[in-house]
């Protein structure tokens, strides 16, 4: 199986190249977080937002 990951990493280096591209344009906002879509960086935004709270004195 290693094959078949070293296929797909290959195949997404343009996809993310591009992406990255797009992201250093100067009209390029930033962007919204959906949630639904990326729960993981959502949560992930979330144990951050919480842990930053807590060493300032927040809930």
């Amino acid at each position: 199986q290693p094959g078949f990951w070293t296929d797909v990493f290959a195949e997404d280096i343009g996809v993310v190249t591009g992406m990255q591209a797009g992201r250093a344009s100067p009209g390029f906002d930033g962007g919204v977080l959906t949630p639904v879509m990326e729960t993981a960086t959502a949560q992930f935004h979330q144990w951050v937002a919480q842990r930053v709270g807590e060493n300032l004195g927040g809930n």
